[in-house]
């Protein structure tokens, strides 16, 4: 059973939550268009939400919230019952009957040849570690992604939409089982 989320003077993790569900929504519609620049900014959406609702489940167990971007590491930051309950939800859910489909990007110099470097999608990651490993800076890599220069080399981006989507429910879903009705409530008004 999870406990009641702990108050927390220095973080708001009604706002948060509320944020992160708009992050979410937003990131899963843009994906719809399957065009890289709507990937991109899905893509973003996307980890920022995961980075929501980690750091408010952190907040909510009663630790300090982390300054920290990296996906693997927050999540390392929950106690070990949390983790285990995420994890018997992923591996229910992940199991279930879905396309898993990972958006698979190259990128290049708009003159280099289109035949050099043809490298393969990767495998979908098997657990949660290994897939916010994956993504562990998927904020950055996809937000800062118009600041980089481009260059003679390929760049891959991989996204593992199904993963990263049934990943993201079950966060939401548990960080809305510490807070009570009344707290449920105040997020949907914000």
């Amino acid at each position: 059973m999870i406990q009641k989320a702990l108050e927390s003077e220095n973080y708001d993790y009604i706002t948060a939550l509320a944020m992160a569900d708009v992050f979410f929504t937003t990131g899963i519609s843009l994906l719809k268009y399957k065009k890289p620049s709507a990937i991109f900014a899905g893509a973003t959406n996307l980890g920022l939400s995961i980075e929501i609702y980690l750091k408010s489940l952190i907040v909510m167990e009663g630790n300090s919230k982390p300054n920290n971007h990296k996906l693997c590491e927050l999540y390392r930051l929950l106690s070990g019952d949390l983790i285990k309950i995420i994890e018997k939800k992923y591996k229910e859910f992940n199991g279930a009957d879905s396309d898993n489909d990972i958006f698979f990007i190259r990128g290049r110099k708009e003159n280099s040849d289109s035949s050099e470097n043809n490298y393969s999608p990767h495998n979908p990651s098997a657990n949660i570690s290994e897939l916010l490993k994956q993504h562990k800076n998927m904020f950055i890599t996809f937000r800062y992604m118009s600041e980089k220069g481009r260059s003679d080399e390929w760049e891959h981006f991989i996204l593992e939409y199904e993963n990263i989507k049934i990943l993201i429910d079950i966060l939401k879903n548990t960080s809305y089982n510490f807070l009570s009705e009344e707290q449920t409530e105040q997020i949907s008004k914000i």
